[in-house]
């Protein structure tokens, strides 16, 4: 019983502290339930001209809601500095951005029993709050389970990475030999930068530095795009080299099946 008080307490307390607008909402859906939202999202091809552009992609889920609203998460602690950081990407996020944002579709278009009947509702309930509270639904998203599929490598990723200086950034079993070996049939040059499995925030520093060293030695840094996996670490390194002028990737567990033989569209 006293887990389940401190469970509580940490709950209603961390709630209030990091976004009661969101915490009394939740409180309030949990009597009125939630409702899809209707969310333009961009067609396959008309999201691979937009990233041609050199626009970046930054993908936000339910791990990252869990974090801006005092949730910690299994791979990551949350803080107030990590929320404000988040909560920077999605408030600056315009049509005029460096960057889109990418969010997983069902969770907010779906009926509420569609979500129940495929067990899913519980996992985006809190997304689907803070969605309807703190995010545009006039602007156009790109769908963040795109990159759970085998077949996204091709249409999307590999005319990206074509003749490109490319920097991966993720835990060390990501890049892998296949994954590598895959990568360097398209692209100019393949570098690494491995972050920590689990709190890779508190890292943040040493990681922006060892990107920012890497870019500088490049033959051609104006080519340079970067592929991230790196949980919410990776977003607020998305978005700050991609405010900088360098194109960003944040592929999440899609890096994952790059040159694998898997697919995580089962996941979806």
């Amino acid at each position: 019983m006293n887990k389940l008080v401190k469970k509580i307490t940490t709950f209603i307390i961390y709630g209030l502290i990091y976004d009661p607008r969101v915490f009394f909402g939740l409180i309030t859906s949990y009597i009125i339930g939630t409702n899809p939202t209707v969310v333009k999202f961009f067609l396959r091809q008309d999201l691979l001209s937009v990233l041609m552009s050199g626009k970046s992609l930054i993908r936000f889920g339910d791990g990252e809601v869990m974090l801006m609203t005092g949730r910690d998460i299994y791979y990551q602690t949350t803080s107030l500095n990590l929320k404000n950081k988040l909560r920077t990407i999605i408030k600056n996020f315009t049509a005029k951005s460096s960057y889109i944002l990418s969010i997983p579709t069902d969770a907010i278009t779906a009926e509420t029993d569609e979500l129940k009947a495929k067990g899913r509702y519980r996992i985006w309930h809190l997304f689907r709050v803070f969605f309807a509270l703190r995010m545009d639904n006039k602007m156009t998203y790109a769908d963040a389970h795109l990159f759970y599929h085998q077949s996204t490598y091709v249409d999307l990723i590999k005319p990206l990475i074509l003749d490109r200086e490319i920097i991966c950034i993720s835990k060390a079993e990501t890049q892998n030999k296949n994954f590598l070996d895959t990568l360097k049939q398209t692209a100019s040059s393949v570098s690494s930068v491995i972050t920590p499995a689990t709190e890779s925030f508190s890292q943040y520093t040493s990681l922006f530095e060892q990107i920012l060293n890497l870019i500088k030695i490049l033959p051609q840094p104006k080519k340079c795009l970067l592929l991230i996996s790196a949980g919410p670490a990776g977003k607020v390194l998305a978005y700050h080299f991609a405010e900088l002028g360098i194109q960003c990737l944040d592929l999440g567990h899609g890096m994952e099946i790059i040159g694998q033989n898997k697919d995580y569209s089962d996941r979806i």
